[in-house]
């Protein structure tokens, strides 16, 4: 064989199979493969509340350590004590210990490592394999720590941590341990930084009709020197494909760089809280065309804006916020952010008209946020309840660490040396929070000129430093704060409002009254304002008994004409706001009664304040209690709040033994409803019947009042028998379906307890929960409010009973059962609650309720199994589909290929014009036989 005819085929073979692994000809399919694993980290950790060096060493023998899931609270299965402050729910803190045994596969060897928790309460230290990685004081921020330099593949591997809740630190109830949910992710040679996706939309109220430009953002390191494909594209609800971008970058070896694409959307859906839309992004980072790491995002298209005049708009629409303050705790269930829980208390808040939240006095969690997304809330993300000084005597909360720095040995994802806490925890609830539609505000504190100690003199310019960092991750969100010095005149306050305003601020009111409203309108026009925490009404849920504080029982009255001395009623905060356009809206306190701070019992030092032990343990100003079950004042703001249908709510009970007369004789009724009209029939017998009169504010807002009032009161001499209230639309019709207890009845004796659960399908996960009510009733299946019974719950099949409550804080029960399978609980109002957590296995569980004389009730609730979930296997990353390879595109950014292409082009011609040449000398033949 000829030289000329060897190099051909040689270069003809390199070339083919060069090209053989190529889609540069045609649309071949690019399978994708499973490369970005999220390793069960939430399952079967160890837990010890002591304190001992040792408990870092991978050799330590810990076989005699409590097995916990997290998300966990170790205070909340403790008993109440004096030795602890009522402010914090007499609840104690301490020093736990975590570890968590995990192996890597071998074939995982090179990859990178990160374990990120979401949350632990506080002072946290993470060791692993006996390395000291770092510590992280907040307990409402996440960290990250990169595991790889000490990963031993193939061998057991050894994460400790040490968390340290130093009593006092909070003005409320905080729980302890680990908290929020933690994740470990295996990474391949480039991936995308945990938090970096960010996507906006631009000129959205402009273009929404027709085409919008996305600028999706996302952080991309690289382990070693890398040539990476990045692709980014949208999908709505189906799944469908509605835009994608792509782009050819080259990282270096360990560093990370930002990275912009433009996605580009005709006439999206908008998201609303009536609309919840949710697309969803979905970003890949491929290197030759293999997956190395996959992100998905949820993103609502939607915009809003805060006006001096006219309050708050959202898509171009007027909205007033409908708000609530929300503590984190999940009652029973302590701190632990639980997606069930916190998804059952926002559908509760759903139902009442509440369209906002603000999440006091802390960053949200991960669950909060995407719920939020997911059932249409707007959300105020709020950092912090303190600066540099302390709160309330807590000498351990976040001003002991606020101005405090990072050190050089902590390898925190995120931090750098030096850098100030401060920086660090506002920057990670930007970070985890800007990509979600539901945050509308960064709030940078809460009355941090209230109830401190200390120099406030650098206040400015901290509020200088926060507006900053925050304006380096997000351009667009106004940023705000909670002012409760508003009916004063300060200073340091107005300095620091003014900061606000310098960086596109909304200043909040704490407890404005409506003289200040109005002042502070004319004295700043263009200013936008809020009520970032009104009303501060407590009562006691169904407690009728006492017009005021029961001072024996520990319990208030539900009517709504209780408050602390700088709060107002409900309906009065609610009229200041809804009757004033400039106002955009008010955030109550609170939306669930919470662990803690039992106004008007609250103390700030250890020891009972009452001398009756360490009662009262919880708040009174929910509007719903930490059962779960609403008061009536839920029914007024449902009244004011939901126009989905017809409220009707009567109160009190009919109960001569738990009913309170006026000085003349008679029992206050009152009655919220939305109703063009109702009437309140005693026995049948009419009592009369109120008309509204539909006031509606120049920007278009419309409200109700009943004889001046927005609520319907009646004065009724007491008889025995039944109270019933109508609704009339505006023709007079009778409204047959109403929302509310809109009758009463003197009741008898209890009969039965009728029990009830929320749902009767759970995952099989661990995790998912149902909540089963218990609620006395006489024989005609009247409420029995007026008697406590205990009520034992027994379960039977795979699930474990998770806590108990009555909603009454001056019950001192431990929240925890005797056992997994056996709970008692006495009732409050006539109400006890269970709550249910779901095993591992599907099947079935058998609930039983049951008290003393009474015929028990049971309830079975299926578990079903779950096929795939994050936090128990890998994920699984679905294949890419099918996609047509630009050939141009493709050789430009692989000039390997492209070289080898173009040597066989050169000897292909070669060839063919020695063969045209042989052929003409007519020796074609002879010099082909090969």
């Amino acid at each position: 064989m000829g030289r000329r005819k060897q190099t051909f085929i040689i270069a003809l073979i390199i070339s083919v199979l060069c090209l053989a692994g190529t889609d540069i000809f045609c649309a071949l399919p690019v399978h994708a493969e499973t490369t970005t694993d999220t390793v069960s980290f939430c399952d079967d950790w160890l837990f010890l509340k002591e304190d001992d060096a040792s408990f870092s060493d991978p050799a330590y023998d810990d076989a005699q350590w409590q097995r916990v899931d997290i998300p966990h609270d170790w205070s909340i299965t403790e008993a109440f004590t004096e030795e602890g402050e009522a402010e914090s729910g007499f609840l104690p803190g301490g020093t736990g210990w975590y570890r968590k045994h995990i192996t890597f596969d071998q074939e995982d060897a090179g990859k990178t490592v990160i374990a990120e928790f979401d949350g632990i309460y506080m002072n946290s230290t993470v060791w692993f394999n006996g390395v000291c990685l770092g510590t992280h004081p907040y307990g409402y921020t996440s960290a990250s720590f990169d595991l790889s330099p000490y990963v031993r593949f193939g061998e057991d591997n050894v994460l400790s941590v040490r968390v340290e809740n130093t009593q006092p630190n909070s003005r409320w109830y905080s729980g302890s341990g680990m908290i929020r949910p933690a994740h470990l992710h295996v990474l391949s040679q480039a991936y995308i930084l945990p938090h970096s996706v960010y996507a906006e939309a631009q000129d959205l109220a402009k273009k929404y009709t027709s085409s919008v430009s996305v600028h999706v953002n996302a952080d991309i390191r690289s382990t070693a020197e890398s040539s990476v494909q990045l692709s980014v594209k949208l999908l709505d609800k189906d799944g469908t494909s509605l835009g994608q971008a792509e782009k050819n970058i080259k990282i270096k070896a360990g560093t990370a760089e930002t990275v912009q694409q433009t996605l580009s959307v005709s006439s999206p859906h908008l998201w609303s809280p009536a609309d919840p839309y949710l697309y969803t992004l979905v970003y890949e980072v491929r290197q030759d065309g293999v997956l190395l790491d996959r992100k998905e995002t949820a993103y609502g298209f939607r915009w809003f804006a805060f006006d001096a005049d006219t309050g708050f708009s959202l898509n171009g629409e007027p909205l007033k916020l409908q708000g609530v303050c929300l503590h984190h705790d999940q009652g029973a269930l302590g701190a632990v952010s639980d997606p069930a829980a916190i998804g059952r208390q926002l559908d509760i808040l759903k139902d009442m008209g509440v369209n906002a939240i603000r999440s006091t006095h802390n960053p949200a969690s991960e669950e909060l946020l995407r719920l939020c997304d997911e059932k249409g809330f707007l959300l105020i993300d709020e950092a912090f309840d303190t600066w540099y000084n302390s709160k309330n005597h807590n000498l351990n909360d976040y001003g002991a660490y606020f101005s405090g720095t990072i050190a050089a040995d902590n390898a925190l994802l995120y931090g750098q040396e030096g850098m100030s806490w401060v920086e660090y925890d506002v920057k990670d609830m930007v970070r985890r929070g800007r990509s979600h539609a539901c945050v509308i505000m960064w709030s940078l504190g809460n009355e941090i000129l209230g109830n401190i100690g200390g120099d406030t003199s650098g206040y400015p310019q901290a509020a200088e430093d926060l507006c900053k960092w925050v304006r380096e991750l997000d351009e667009e969100r106004p940023v705000t704060i909670g002012d409760n010095m508003i009916n004063t005149s300060n200073p340091i306050a107005e300095a620091v409002n003014e900061v606000l305003i310098k960086y596109n601020g909304v200043i909040g009111f704490n407890y404005a009254l409506p003289e200040t409203y109005d002042a502070r309108h004319e004295q700043y026009p263009d200013r936008a304002l809020y009520g970032s925490e009104t009303a501060s009404a407590y009562g006691s849920r169904g407690v009728y008994s006492t017009f005021g504080i029961n001072r024996e029982t520990y319990q208030i009255t539900a009517y709504d004409i209780a408050h602390v001395e700088w709060g107002t009623t409900a309906q009065d905060a609610w009229l200041a706001v809804i009757s004033r356009d400039f106002i955009a809206g008010e955030f109550i306190w609170t939306g669930f009664d919470y662990i803690g701070e039992p106004e008007p019992w609250n103390g700030m030092t250890p020891g009972s304040v009452t001398g009756a032990g360490p009662v009262p343990r919880s708040s009174y100003f929910g509007v719903i209690d930490t059962a779960g079950f609403p008061k009536d004042s839920y029914y007024y703001y449902r009244s004011q709040w939901n126009h989905n249908d017809t409220t009707l709510h009567i109160l009190p009970v009919w109960n001569p033994e738990q009913i309170s007369y006026s000085a003349d004789g008679t029992v206050p009724v009152v009655v919220y409803s939305n109703a063009p009209s109702v009437e309140l029939f005693l026995n049948d017998v009419s009592l009369g019947r109120k008309f509204a009169e539909t006031v509606e504010t120049e920007a278009g807002f419309a409200y109700q009042l009943y004889e001046g009032e927005t609520a319907l009161q009646w004065q009724v001499p007491y008889s025995e028998g039944t109270l019933r209230a109508a609704a009339y639309d505006s023709e007079g019709n009778l409204i047959e379906s109403t929302v509310g207890r809109a009758q009463v009845s003197t009741p008898s004796a209890v009969y039965t307890t009728a029990a009830e659960a929320d749902r009767t399908v759970l995952r099989a996960d661990g995790r998912d929960l149902c909540y089963v009510s218990v609620i006395l009733q006489d024989e005609a299946g009247n409420e029995v409010t007026g008697d406590e019974r205990q009520i034992r719950c027994v379960l039977e099949g795979p699930g474990v009973i998770a806590g108990s409550d009555n909603g009454s804080p001056a019950d001192l029960s431990s929240f925890r059962g005797v056992s997994d399978t056996e709970a008692y609980r006495d009732t409050f109002s006539g109400k006890a609650l269970f709550i249910i957590r779901a095993g591992r296995e599907a099947g079935e569980i058998r609930i039983t309720v049951s008290s003393e004389g009474l015929q028990s009730q049971t309830i079975l609730v299926t578990t079903e199994t779950v096929e795939t979930k994050e936090e128990e296997a890998p994920e699984v990353v679905p294949e890419a589909p099918e996609e047509e390879i630009d050939m141009l595109e493709y050789l430009r950014n692989n000039w390997l290929v492209l070289l080898l292409y173009a040597v066989f082009i050169v000897l292909l011609i070669g060839f063919i014009r020695v063969q045209i040449k042989n052929y003409k000398r007519g020796d074609f033949k002879k010099k082909n036989k090969w």
